[in-house]
């Protein structure tokens, strides 16, 4: 993004294909229209299906953690 290194977690989906990356620590919202490329480096955890938004959330929060981990 604008020739920088982010760190950030990647999510992808199969069916439907879908693909979102979380861009750790970035504090805008000014890439609407930038190109950016990703970078996978690891796999943190399988995509599933949750039974609540709290336990959604946490899984977000531990694999954001590990990814931090990862990149350290």
């Amino acid at each position: 993004l604008d020739n920088k290194k982010y760190q950030g977690a990647l999510a992808f989906q199969k069916k439907p294909w879908k693909l979102e990356v979380h861009i750790l620590d970035f504090k805008s919202d000014d890439f609407y229209g930038k190109h950016i490329e990703v970078e996978p480096v690891q796999k943190v955890s399988e995509m599933c299906r949750f039974s609540s938004e709290n336990e959604l959330k946490e899984k977000i929060e531990n694999d954001i953690n590990m990814v931090r981990e990862i990149f350290n």
